[in-house]
Order: structure tokens, then C-alpha cells, then sequence
């Protein structure tokens, strides 16, 4: 009885089961509140119990007719560009079903109204402008700012899930390394690995380390015994504004392939409170390059968020994540470079928000119509007013989104006049600034008076800061309308830069000398105008005298093509890291903080080096130096030291045995270097500057920015109304002098002091004052009758008649020591153009002569 009872059970639920899944008819009747066709939109039905989807398109007049669905819970989306998505997780199918659906624009009130009054203080007018959805908020780390290797950089907080330790990376040797950990902050310039040569940085051993921006970075460890990890890093709770996505950096950090999934969470930070983000099982990256991970948060618009990253890898090495960020979709978090949770705005409206246009009302009236997201309203009155906006759509429109903005009184603002008076020089166009608290208005002077007619009351700092008069600062409480008188003292500023050229007379051996002052001196060359991999370019000349076989760059066991290094030598060039094959910038160190382009030396392998770089002649004047950058790369810097010298020369270019040592260093550490030489032993003649690259089993040596110039390459300062006297020897030569520059003609051989004193309407400077020596001599001269001197092909030529031996001792005409050479037949000394004086010493005795070298 009790088995007949059973079966009558078993059969009746049988019986109401399967009529329970009978099928049934679905019909859907989808139309457009913008009356256009719905035929062929796609749309998406699944049964939520089963999974069972149905993926089908919409036939004429926007209907379709699904036949043998099952009753039940199930999802519906449609989706139409141009149409609000219709999405229905909860759609409960119990029999034959006739669903109409109208969709309807994607209506959104205009949303985070900003104004800002801009009140004339020139005329009194308020204007205001109104600005609306715009995104202000973001979330964005770099992890730049964390100890490096810690284990809790909150806000992030973490779940270490798997508990187990976490390998140890390299050799070990950082901080906290092999401890139990969800995450850590992974810096690796900061932890090393021990070589034959020493200890060398991650980020040199291994570049595959190395952060997608900076430094540093946040790193998954895998664990140590190999099980699976189960990490977890949680940010700090997230505001989701309109349009959002999450979006950040991640790589393996060697060979094994790492995963991880991405959560979002609205409760709390508990594992039970996320849910997944990752589409699909899991993400996964390689090591060779950052992926860009992004995803979509506009379900969530609105909403205060946790998101997670769980690193799920078994047996992996490190997952690196860089550069997180939580944001408006078009914001590139990468270029941002800011610190959690700090804001800054940005001119761009949500891409979602794509009405046709926008009206704008004034007080509840309409006063206009535009397609962007601001508009100026123009010329206000005192009072409260309320600015409104509303979206306008095909055939709908947003609700009035409004706020109000208050116009101060009139009798807030006061009208004010500074005259402005000077003791010297005029005042026109100089500019007064004027400042009260956060509010900052600057205005220029015309016929002796800044005017405001509409100044906001307040008291003020009024500053006037111009290089031709004296600093002005005054505080002043406006309170009502009033004048201000201020005085202005003209700044009395003496003559600098001063340099003599010489130019000789053959008529009648005399001198003509350009005396020069307020000169803007000084040269430079950043290199970067010059064709890529050039070796001989804007007056410059290199030599390769090694002619040996240089070291070769690889990046990442790639061997990096650089155009003239192929053929087993190593020429001195303009090098351009961006056109390399292929391209070698991703190095850092490969670059220059100065632009784009630099000149590279290239060690030689297992020898010495000596590679030149001679630059353009030089006129060198009082107080010059040669300055100049050199970079040594990193990770040979402890093992290979590089080596440089440099020299001058007055003779030819090409003449390396010319050129004089002036300086000599060995670079034993990596980094850059400012390199400065005293050229003082140079004053008033022309050089030639060479660097020269003689480094040991070197590897490479950049060279960016080369100046010669005055040691203080400041600024020229602003020189005024002045006029400027002449002196030489003391004795007025001229007056009133308008240009920068006066020539003393027709001057005999010997020792001057010219001077120069600027003249201004309230004063005069001191004389500044410069000493040269001028002389003169034939082409050719006999000294005594055993030797001759005469000039050839830019070189002094000396000839012993007798074969005697001679003393030659060459003076440039400043007195300095050119050359000393001694001979018994003949000499010849390279020299730049100008005059010289040859001391001769003989067994007759000694003596001197001129020499002009033309």
C-alpha cells in the first residue's frame, strides 16, 4: 500500500512539474519615443534560473515573437544608439506574454552647476559664468609616496586570504621580504643584487622591474611554497561619478603568466561584500608589457565603492600594478600625477550627456540656447539671481536644473586712482598690481595714473615691480573712493658685459678698437637642431682616433641598431634615442632631461678610448667659462669608470696636438654631472673647446647643453633710459652715447683702460672700466740675423739660419703664455687669427717681435 501511495506521489509531482515548464509565447512590441524604426536592434533574453539565452534581432515595426520559452524569472536588454537602454533583470514570464516596450531618450538633467561671477573692475560690469556637468572628482595613486616595501600603505587596506608567506624576490635583502603579506609597495631602485662587479639596483639588473611611471609601484608576491595565492588589495571608499571607469597598469613581472580578478563592493570590505568586475574567469598579463586594465563603473554612478584586486596566481613571480585610477572615462590617469583623493577640474562634459542643445534661463526666463555645457551671462544687476539649465532632446527635455548667485552692492566697490610720479624716466606702461587677500587685479599705467572705477573694498598691497625703478609696496585699506599718489625712483644700473675687438691698420700700423658693453653674452648648443647620428654638424667636428670596436646597446636581450656604429668603430655623434631600431627611450637612462637629443660617446671594448668633440671658435672675454652636462650610465658605473678631458686651442680645429689640457675627471659614480672650466688663461682671443673621451673599457658618455659664456649666465637686467660717457685712460671721449658699443680709433701699440658710465635723468652710475693692450707688427720679421719669424696657412713659422737652437717663448696680446716650443732648425706653431708676441732667445741673446696671424 504504502509503495502505491508513493508512486501516486511521485507521478502527481511528475504531472505538475512538467506542466509547470510547458512553453509558451513571448511576443515583444518595441517602439521609439523618437518614432524611428526599431527593425534590426539586437536584443538579449536569458532565463535566469537555466542560463538559457536568447540572442535575436527585431523584425519590421520593432516586433519579434519568441516561441517555446519556458515561464520564469529572466533578463531583458535592449539596447538602440540614441535610446535610454531598456534593462529588466526581473521580467517573470508565467504563459503566452504580449510585452509592449516604448524607449525613451536618455533624458539627464544637467547636473553639477557651477558659477563664477567675473566683476569689470575698469568699468563696473558683472558678467557670470555657468558651467555644468563637469566631472571634479577622481581617484587616481601612483604609489609614489609609500615607504618603499611596506606592508599596509593605507587607505588601501588587504585580505591576505592564503596566509602563507611570500617568496623572496631576487636575493632577498628589502624589507619585509618573506612575510606573510597581501601586497607591498615595490621600489626598485632601492633593492639589490650582488655581481662579480658589486652591487647592482633591480632596476638596472632586471628593467623588466622597473614601474610603468616613477618609481615605484604596488606588487602581488607569489608565495613561497608554491600554493595558489589568494591576495586581495582594497582602495579606500570611491565616489562613482557620471561616465566612470576604473582603469590601471598591470604586468608580469617575469616569465609565468599572472591572474587576478577585479571586484566592486557598495557595503563594506568583507570578501562576501564583492562582486566581480573581471568579465569571464579571470584576467591575465604577460611580462613583456603594461596592459591597460579598464572597466566600466556606470552601473554604479552615484554610489561610494570599494574596489579590489584579488591576485589568484599558483606558482607565479609578481603581479605589478601601476598607476590606479578611478575616474571620468576620458581623464588619462597616467598624466595626471596626483595624490589620492585630491581634485582638479577639467573642461569636458560626460560623453552620455549628448542632448542636442541646452537652454538657459535668468530668473526663471529664457535667455538662450547653446550646444556646449557654459554659458556667459552678461552684464547683471546687484542682487540674487538664479542661473538654470535644462537638457533639450529630440522630443524631450530634462527637468531645470538651477542655482543662484548673489551680485554685490554697488556700494561695495569704491573708485580709485594712483598717480604715479617718477624722478627719472617715464612711467608709461609700467604695471600696478594690486592685491587684497585670495582677489588679484593687475592694471598698467597711462599718462601717470592706474584707474579702477569699480574696485572691491578691501585693504590692499599695491606693488609696482619693474626693473627700471625701484620696488614699490604699499598697504592701503579702500574703504571709500580716493587717489593714491606713489613715487618711483629710477634704478640707476652701471654698465656690465664689457669686451674690446681689435682691428689693424695697415695704412699706418695702428689700432682701431670696438669697445663694447650691455652685451647679452655667451653661446649654447642643446644639439637638438641637428640632423639624427650626425658626426659633423653646425661648426662642430668629432674624431674618432681609437677607430676601435665600441660595446652595443640591448634592451631587454633586444640589440638596438644605431645608424654609422655598424661598421666596428665608434664615432662621436648626435644621438636621438626615439630613432633607433628599434627605438631604445623605453631606458630612461637612455634619454636627456634637456630635449630629445644629446652627443654620444661609446666606450671601446677592452681598451682606451679617445674620441673627440671639438666645438665652433670661441671669442673668449673676461670671466668666461665652458659649462656643460655629462651623464654617466647607471649600471656600469661602479664596474667601468668613464673619463673625460678638456682642452682649448688657438690653432686649427683639426690640429689635436694643438689643444691645451684645462681639465681632467673620472666620473665613478652614475648620474649627472655639471662640468664648469675656467677659461681665464683665453681672454680676448679665439678658441677652439674640445671635449675628449678617453675612458678605459668604457661604455658610453652623453654630453647635452654647452655653454661658453660668462660664469653667471643670468639675465640682462633692464638698463632704462640711459645714455652712456666714454673714458679711455681716464679721459672723457664722448658723451651721450645711445647704443651699446664706441670705437677708439687709430690707436698706438700699449697698455689703455677704457671706461663707461651710464647718465640718467635723476643720476649716474660709476665708471666701469676695462684694461687691453694693443699691437702691431709687419708679416715678416728678422730678429737678429740667425733667426726668422713670419706667419703662414694660420701658424707662426720660425726658421733658425744658423741651426742654432732657439727658445721660443708665444704670448697672446693680453700677456698670457700661448706656446713654448724649442728648436735648432725650424718650427711651427698653429695658432687662431690676431696678434702675438714672439719672445726669441738665442745664444745672441733675446729679443721680441710682433707678429699678425690673418
Amino acid at each position: 500500500m504504502k509503495r502505491k501511495i508513493l508512486c501516486f506521489v511521485t507521478a502527481l509531482l511528475s504531472f505538475f512539474i512538467v506542466e509547470a515548464q510547458q512553453p509558451c509565447t513571448l511576443t515583444l512590441e518595441v517602439s521609439a519615443v523618437t518614432g524611428e524604426d526599431m527593425a534590426g536592434t539586437p536584443f538579449h533574453l536569458e532565463r535566469v534560473e537555466s542560463g538559457l539565452i536568447y540572442d535575436r534581432v527585431l523584425g519590421e515595426n520593432g516586433t519579434y515573437t519568441i516561441n517555446n520559452i519556458y515561464s520564469g524569472i529572466h533578463h531583458l536588454v535592449i539596447e538602440k544608439e540614441g535610446l535610454k537602454t531598456y534593462d529588466n533583470s526581473a521580467l517573470d514570464i508565467k504563459g503566452d506574454t504580449v510585452l509592449k516596450i516604448k524607449l525613451e531618450e536618455p533624458v539627464r538633467t544637467p547636473y553639477n552647476l557651477q558659477s563664477v561671477l567675473a566683476h569689470d573692475p575698469k568699468t563696473g560690469v558683472n558678467d557670470a559664468s555657468l558651467v555644468w556637468n563637469e566631472e571634479t572628482d577622481y581617484f587616481f595613486d601612483d604609489f609614489e609616496n609609500y615607504t618603499s616595501f611596506t606592508l599596509d600603505f593605507a587607505p588601501w587596506t588587504g585580505i591576505d586570504k592564503d596566509q602563507a608567506e611570500a617568496a623572496m624576490l631576487m636575493q632577498g635583502g628589502y624589507p619585509n621580504s618573506s612575510l606573510k603579506q597581501y601586497a607591498t609597495i615595490i621600489a626598485p631602485d632601492e633593492a639589490y643584487v650582488s655581481t662579480t662587479g658589486g652591487d647592482v639596483s633591480w632596476w638596472f639588473y632586471a628593467p623588466q622591474l622597473r614601474a610603468y611611471s616613477g618609481k615605484k609601484y604596488m606588487g602581488f608576491i607569489r608565495t613561497a611554497s608554491g600554493t595558489t595565492n589568494n591576495d586581495w588589495a582594497i582602495t579606500p571608499q570611491v565616489h562613482v561619478g557620471v561616465n566612470n571607469v576604473v582603469r590601471f597598469k598591470a604586468k608580469a613581472a617575469d616569465a609565468p603568466i599572472e591572474k587576478f580578478k577585479v571586484w566592486i563592493s557598495t557595503t563594506g570590505t568583507e570578501e562576501s561584500d564583492f562582486k566581480p568586475l573581471t568579465q569571464g574567469n579571470y584576467e591575465s598579463v604577460k611580462w613583456e608589457q603594461w596592459l591597460t586594465m579598464e572597466y566600466d563603473l556606470s552601473k554604479y554612478e552615484g554610489q561610494d565603492v570599494y574596489i579590489a584586486i584579488q591576485y589568484i596566481t599558483q606558482a607565479g613571480w609578481m603581479l605589478m600594478v601601476d598607476d590606479f585610477y578611478v575616474g571620468p572615462a576620458k581623464l588619462n590617469p597616467s598624466s595626471i600625477k596626483a595624490r589620492l583623493p585630491k581634485t582638479r577640474r577639467v573642461r569636458k562634459a560626460a560623453e552620455s550627456d549628448a542632448p542636442q542643445s541646452y537652454t538657459v534661463y535668468l530668473d526663471e526666463q529664457e535667455i538662450g540656447s547653446v550646444k556646449t555645457n557654459s554659458f556667459i551671462f552678461e552684464n547683471l544687476s546687484a542682487g540674487i539671481h538664479t542661473l538654470g539649465v535644462k537638457s533639450v532632446y529630440k522630443v524631450s527635455e530634462s527637468d531645470i536644473a538651477t542655482t543662484t548667485l548673489e551680485v554685490p552692492a554697488t556700494s561695495d566697490y569704491a573708485d580709485v586712482k594712483v598717480k604715479v610720479s617718477t624722478n627719472g624716466g617715464s612711467s608709461e606702461g609700467v604695471a600696478v598690481n594690486y592685491l587684497s587677500g585670495s582677489y588679484q587685479v593687475t592694471d598698467t599705467i597711462k599718462s601717470g595714473i592706474s584707474h579702477f572705477a569699480s574696485l572691491k573694498k578691501g585693504e590692499y598691497m599695491i606693488s609696482i615691480n619693474d626693473d627700471r625703478f625701484l620696488a614699490v609696496d604699499t598697504l592701503i585699506d579702500i574703504d571709500k573712493d580716493m587717489e593714491i599718489n606713489l613715487s618711483l625712483v629710477e634704478k640707476i644700473t652701471a654698465p656690465y658685459n664689457l669686451s674690446v675687438d681689435f682691428s689693424y691698420r695697415d695704412t699706418d700700423k695702428k689700432t682701431d678698437v670696438l669697445f663694447r658693453w650691455n652685451q647679452d653674452l655667451g653661446w649654447s648648443d642643446s644639439f637638438e637642431e641637428y640632423d639624427d647620428f650626425a658626426t659633423q654638424f653646425g661648426g662642430w667636428a668629432t674624431f674618432d682616433k681609437d677607430r676601435l670596436r665600441p660595446y652595443g646597446i640591448t634592451i631587454n636581450n633586444t640589440y638596438i641598431s644605431i645608424p654609422g656604429l655598424e661598421q666596428g668603430e665608434s664615432p662621436v655623434m648626435v644621438f636621438n634615442p626615439e630613432k633607433t631600431t628599434p627605438r631604445c627611450d623605453s631606458d630612461a637612462f637612455l634619454n636627456t632631461v634637456f630635449g630629445k637629443k644629446y652627443i654620444m660617446f661609446f666606450g671601446v671594448q677592452s681598451n682606451l678610448s679617445d674620441d673627440w668633440l671639438v666645438s665652433p671658435k670661441q671669442k673668449i672675454n673676461k670671466g668666461y667659462v665652458a659649462h656643460f652636462y655629462v651623464h654617466v650610465y647607471p649600471s656600469m658605473a661602479t664596474v667601468y669608470p668613464e673619463t673625460i678631458k678638456v682642452l682649448a686651442s688657438t690653432g686649427a680645429q683639426t690640429d689635436l696636438s694643438s689643444f691645451v689640457e684645462l681639465y681632467n675627471y673620472t666620473f665613478t659614480e652614475s648620474g649627472w654631472y655639471e662640468v664648469t672650466v675656467d677659461l681665464k688663461d683665453y681672454v680676448d682671443q679665439e678658441v677652439y673647446l674640445a671635449v675628449n673621451y678617453v675612458s678605459n673599457d668604457g661604455w658610453m658618455l652623453k654630453v647635452d647643453n654647452f655653454y661658453v659664456g660668462p660664469s653667471d649666465d643670468a639675465p640682462a637686467p633692464e638698463v632704462g633710459n640711459a645714455t652712456y660717457d666714454i673714458y679711455l685712460n681716464g679721459e672723457k671721449k664722448a658723451s651721450a652715447i645711445t647704443d651699446n658699443s664706441y670705437t677708439f680709433e687709430a690707436l698706438d701699440d700699449g697698455t689703455y683702460t677704457a671706461g663707461v658710465k651710464a647718465i640718467y635723468e635723476s643720476g649716474e652710475s660709476e665708471v666701469e672700466e676695462y684694461v687691453f693692450t694693443t699691437q702691431y707688427s709687419g708679416i715678416e720679421n728678422v730678429v737678429v740675423s740667425t733667426v726668422k719669424v713670419y706667419s703662414r696657412d694660420h701658424a707662426i713659422c720660425l726658421e733658425s739660419i744658423e741651426g742654432e737652437n732657439v727658445l721660443a717663448e708665444v704670448y697672446g696680446v693680453s700677456g698670457q703664455l700661448v706656446e713654448l716650443v724649442e728648436f735648432e732648425n725650424s718650427a711651427q706653431i698653429s695658432v687662431s687669427e690676431g696678434l702675438y708676441l714672439v719672445r726669441l732667445t738665442t745664444p745672441q741673446g733675446t729679443s721680441t717681435v710682433k707678429v699678425l696671424v690673418k
